[in-house]
This record gives structure tokens, sequence and C-alpha cells, in this order.
């Protein structure tokens, strides 16, 4: 499946399990690409364990999870996501702790902000 990878590419890919990686590339250089198969080569050998995988954008949470959707039960084991849903994941579960209320609403456009702003 790793056939179209370069040799550098091909070496994350196939980094031990417990390694580190870094991938450092610019736009469109199949970063993605490499990070997923990373991750179907974790879940294919490994029994039990679990991935979380974080993106910046939904594109490549998308992107990750169609390739991982192959039809098999690795699917289950993968949780791939931005970091801003996994962060308003935990402040939903978990932000009354510290005083936050149970709606929150994350602004994400600039218009919104400053609505907020003139209606304060």
């Amino acid at each position: 499946m790793t056939d179209y990878l370069s040799l550098p590419q091909k070496n994350i890919v196939n980094a031990p399990m417990g390694t580190a990686i870094q991938v450092l590339a610019s736009a469109g250089s199949g970063k993605t690409r490499v990070l997923t198969e990373r991750i179907r080569y974790i879940l294919d050998n490994s029994e039990r364990g679990s991935v979380i995988a974080l993106t910046f954008t939904n594109k490549a949470a998308d992107e990750m999870l169609e390739r991982l959707d192959d039809g098999s039960e690795n699917r289950e084991r993968i949780w791939i996501a931005t970091i801003h849903s996994v962060a308003q994941r935990v402040l939903d579960s978990y932000g009354y702790t510290i005083g936050l209320p149970k709606e929150l609403h994350i602004f994400e456009r600039e218009q919104d902000r400053m609505e907020v702003f003139l209606h304060s």
C-alpha cells in the first residue's frame, strides 16, 4: 500500500512503534498521506492499541478518515479530529470544573467576535 511513497516517506511510515516522528514539509507534499499510512501501520501492527490523530484542518481530518475507511474494524480504534474540536469536547465535558457554563459557543469567524464585542 506504500509503493507510491518515497524512501524518506516509507521510513516515517515504518518507523518502530514508540518512535517519535516529525514530518516537516511544504503544502501538497504528501504529509497527510504519510501520516495516514503511519496510522494504518500502527493499527495493523498492534493488537489492542488505539490512535488519536490531531490535525489543524477539517479537510485533513476528513481526508485521513476517508483514506482509513477500508471496512475493517480499525475504524473503531481511531479518533481523528482537529485540535479545536478536541479542545471543545474537553471543555464541554469538563469545563464545569473550572466554572465554565455548560453551553459554550466558540466563535470561529471574525464577524461573530465583532458581533459579541458590539453587543457587550
